[in-house]
């Protein structure tokens, strides 16, 4: 049975638009518990639950008149706001003196994906105050069946195909990071788990914090979301002649953004079809601000 991974998205600065388009993540941003989670370990996060003998957290703004161990913004992992709403989740994804060691969190999809449609997985991340370092492999794993790992202390590793590498550790403790990479279904995929699939020798780490409690990469997650890309058409290859203009790109998808590069000549470049009349000959680059999808067309002046 085929099983794909998604190991650590490409840090691209687009936000995928979810306007008009369906996320496939149930209770992306953590909002929704079953509980008010009560301390570290408790995980109350609806639909998600832990697939693994470890303890990922659930931080929410409820526990703050309770003990404010998993409270929000301050917590046993320092101080964050949430990307959005109240609440967030945490996983480990490396702890220095435990080989390793890992946490995940897993969910079904709220539909399972469609065999060759390709989709923009994404999701935020910050380092949490008290790791004093940070890793490159943090990722989201897309399976049919639910997956799991049922030692203490040992880790979910697949090693399927890989897309979108990133080229650095995450070790921003002040903002949100946005990670996202692209995936073309073999159907049938329904469930996501998110954490840290590579063994600690193939990780790439970085000190983020010398004075930090502990030598871990500890990173707070919010605003999952799995929604499939639309085509992009850039436009054919074509010639004008000078100061002549042709419509490049074609009708636009609800809720989807538009970038065109570089801008010289075009008559608005955020959006899908806009007129170009440039002075020389121009290759443009029409960006679909979902996972950094582009296409070009080349006008020959």
């Amino acid at each position: 049975m085929k099983q794909t991974i998604i190991t650590v998205f490409s840090l691209c600065y687009f936000y995928c638009s979810l306007n008009g388009q369906v996320n496939l993540a149930p209770n992306p941003s953590f909002e929704n518990y079953s509980d008010c989670p009560f301390t570290t370990g408790d995980f109350e996060a609806t639909s998600w639950y832990n697939p693994s003998w470890t303890t990922p957290d659930h931080f929410d703004t409820c526990n703050n008149s309770i003990n404010g161990y998993v409270g929000v913004p301050n917590n046993d992992g320092g101080f964050q706001y949430p990307k959005t709403g109240h609440g967030y989740v945490g996983v480990g994804c490396y702890v220095g003196p435990t080989a390793n060691f890992r946490d995940y969190i897993q969910a079904q999809l709220l539909s399972p994906l469609s065999a060759g449609t390709t989709y923009c997985v994404s999701f935020w991340l910050n380092l949490a105050d008290s790791s004093r370092v940070g890793i490159d492999h943090v990722g989201a794993y897309l399976s049919p069946q639910p997956i799991n790992c049922s030692t203490i202390g040992c880790y979910l590793q697949y090693n399927s195909s890989t897309t979108n590498l990133t080229p650095m550790p995450v070790i921003d403790t002040a903002n949100w990071v946005f990670i996202s990479g692209t995936y073309t279904a073999t159907g049938g995929e329904q469930y996501i788990t998110i954490g840290n699939f590579t063994a600690d020798t193939n990780c790439s780490i970085q000190v983020a914090n010398s004075s930090a409690t502990y030598n871990s990469a500890y990173y707070f997650v919010d605003d999952v979301s799995i929604v499939a890309l639309h085509n992009i058409v850039a436009g054919m290859n074509d010639s004008i002649c000078i100061q002549d203009s042709l419509i490049l790109g074609t009708t636009a998808w609800p809720g989807v953004s538009y970038s065109w590069s570089p801008v010289s000549g075009l008559s608005n470049s955020l959006i899908s079809n806009p007129t170009a009349a440039p002075t020389v000959t121009t290759t443009y680059t029409l960006t679909q601000t979902e996972c950094t999808v582009t296409q070009t067309a080349v006008v020959t002046v």
